[in-house]
């Protein structure tokens, strides 16, 4: 491979990591699962990406709810946040009804779907919980309605003592009926200026604070009431934004602080690091132990008998989330590449129930589909084994990055109608599959390939210097009167036309049939284009060379590169990093 090849396919942009494999919950016992979902079982080829519920149980998958697919919407309907009881005897889920234009509020967004038990019609749906025995409830019909409490065995319903906007909700249920709130400030219900007040409640009774010294992320209730679990946040100081997993014994108020963030390692998030959760008894939390990641790496148990934690799990793939049954048994974890695996506490051993499949990030397609051109489907954790297929026809691979997953889409396609079309992307071993819809079109359309800084998260156009040897960054800007390769997609037919798959021939060029303009920044004439082709050795890329003026801009600019055809001008832009001094080395 040539070493410019290896430069394009290996500097890369970062990710942002986001599992769809997660909201994990389980039966008492751990033998039932619940997950929720954007991929789709290989058997069930009439769903899209919108959210699912599956149910995994006696080694089988099976879908339990679908979200509808209603097109563009600022609040997509989603089906999520699946419960069950103890007993699995109460199943539910929560429901967004999805809107096209949130800012005119017409329905409540949330609603929920519950079988195994009757709630009342005059209850509202909104942010379900459930106790872990099925028989307490609160939810709220937010914006237009405040907290409501029910006992689902004597039809009682009563109004919690909550801020109406608060978020995030905080109202979990013990099988007592006692609920942990988390009750805010007017002016400030999400806590971010000042901590809230964890306290105790049941109908009939004022709160009851327990803690309200740091901000309390992911606070939760052992199933029998004696201990919460929650992660504090620290504001303002020396050690502002330092974490600590605290437990809490609602009977004498002692604070036991389990793990906390290494010193000097403050990382600011808007949701908890460690994600606790208890088993019925109280005596097990199983937690994402801190590190020095940016990601948990490992799954931790702490147990109250000794008080001591130990690493029940390691990955460097790190983990999204981990649960444990109510009898304390069974570990249900999963990763960020959607590895799902079960530990058995019992007998040490660990079971891997979904191989990875990859997550998509940054909406999924980089650009348009055009015919001929390759396309980047953005995630992370794609690997050569998985196959991106449009039903029966199987895509041909460019390449698998840090960034996402690059096909080609056939020259063959620009006989076939325009529009939505439906990719699949399928590993070995695994019952699932993601799911991605792209748009094809048989326009030219230029898209500049892109990478991501990981360090400021802008992204640049994917260009390189004119000797191969790196790409242009902020740190190595593109020099007055330098050539530099730009890469490309979306031009469309080439002079000599290959085959689908085929390469860009080294021993021939082979160009775009439509012509391409470039600009960069507010300069209105053209950037000089010594040479325009497929690029050699490359599936689906093209190349455009181009000449830096002699005064450039400092910093980095907008380029802009225009093709116009009897459909009409199309542009793509990116950011290139520029500088006007001449004697700049790299």
């Amino acid at each position: 491979m040539k070493p410019w090849f290896r430069l394009l396919c290996g500097l890369l942009a970062c990710s942002v990591l986001r599992a769809q494999v997660e909201q994990l919950a389980a039966s008492g016992d751990g033998e039932i699962l619940l997950i929720h979902s954007r991929f789709r079982l290989q058997a069930e080829p009439d769903l899209g990406p919108a959210g699912k519920i599956y149910r995994w149980q006696n080694g089988e998958w099976a879908l339990v709810a679908a979200a509808q697919e209603i097109g563009f919407a600022i609040s997509p309907r989603d089906v999520f946040a699946p419960f069950i009881s103890t007993d699995a005897s109460v199943v539910g889920w929560q429901v967004n009804v999805g809107c096209a234009l949130c800012q005119i509020i017409v329905a409540p967004p949330l609603a929920s779907e519950v079988s195994g038990v009757t709630l009342p019609k005059e209850y509202p749906r909104g942010t379900l919980r459930m106790s872990r025995n099925g028989r307490y409830f609160t939810a709220d019909g937010y914006p237009f309605s405040g907290a409501r409490y029910l006992d689902a065995a004597t039809g009682e319903i009563s109004d919690i003592p909550v801020d109406l906007f608060a978020r995030p909700v905080v109202r979990e249920i013990a099988n007592d009926g006692t609920a942990l709130l988390l009750i805010t400030q007017p002016d400030d219900r999400t806590q971010f200026n000042s901590p809230g007040t964890l306290s105790l409640w049941k109908p009939g009774e004022d709160p009851r604070p327990i803690y309200a010294e740091h901000r309390a992320q992911s606070p939760t209730i052992s199933a029998t009431g004696d201990r919460v679990a929650f992660e504090a946040v620290a504001e303002g100081g020396p050690d502002d934004d330092q974490r600590t997993l605290v437990v809490l014994d609602t009977r004498t108020g002692e604070q036991i602080a389990v793990a906390a963030m290494p010193p000097g390692d403050f990382r600011a998030a808007v949701r908890s690091f460690a994600m606790p959760v208890w088993d019925a008894s109280g005596t097990r939390l199983v937690y994402r132990s801190f590190d020095d990641r940016a990601q948990p790496s490992a799954i931790a148990l702490w147990e109250s008998g000794t008080r001591q934690s130990r690493v029940l799990l390691t990955s460097d793939e790190g983990f999204s989330q981990a649960i444990i049954s109510d009898d304390g048994r069974i570990v249900w974890a999963v990763t960020e590449t959607n590895r799902l695996v079960r530990l058995d506490l019992s007998t040490g051993t660990t079971e891997e129930i979904l191989s990875p499949l990859g997550s998509l990030t940054g909406g999924g397609p980089d650009s348009a589909a055009v015919p001929g051109s390759a396309l980047l489907i953005r995630g992370v954790g794609f690997t050569n084994s998985q196959k991106a297929l449009d039903n029966d026809v199987q895509l041909p691979r460019v390449d698998e990055t840090p960034e996402g997953m690059w096909v080609q889409i056939p020259w063959e396609y620009a006989s076939i109608a325009e529009g939505s079309r439906r990719i699949a992307i399928r590993p070995d071993h695994n019952p699932f599959e993601i799911v991605v819809n792209i748009r094809l079109t048989h326009q030219v359309e230029p898209h500049i390939a892109t990478w991501r800084d990981p360090e400021t998260g802008i992204a640049y156009a994917k260009a390189a210097h004119a000797d191969f040897t790196g790409l242009v960054t902020s740190s190595s800007p593109a020099r007055p009167g330098e050539t530099v390769h730009v890469y490309l997609t979306g031009l469309g037919p080439l002079d000599h036309p290959l085959p689908t798959g085929a390469p860009g021939p080294l021993d021939f060029p082979v160009h775009p049939l439509t012509p391409l303009t470039c600009r960069l920044g507010a300069d209105p004439g053209p950037l000089e284009m010594p040479h325009l082709g497929y690029a050699i050795g490359m599936i689906g890329i093209y190349q455009a060379d181009l000449t830096i003026p002699d005064n450039p801009p400092e910093g980095s600019s907008p380029l802009t590169c225009t093709a116009t055809t009897a459909a009409g001008t199309f542009s793509g832009a990116a950011r290139l990093p520029t500088t006007s001094k001449k004697s700049l080395t790299r």
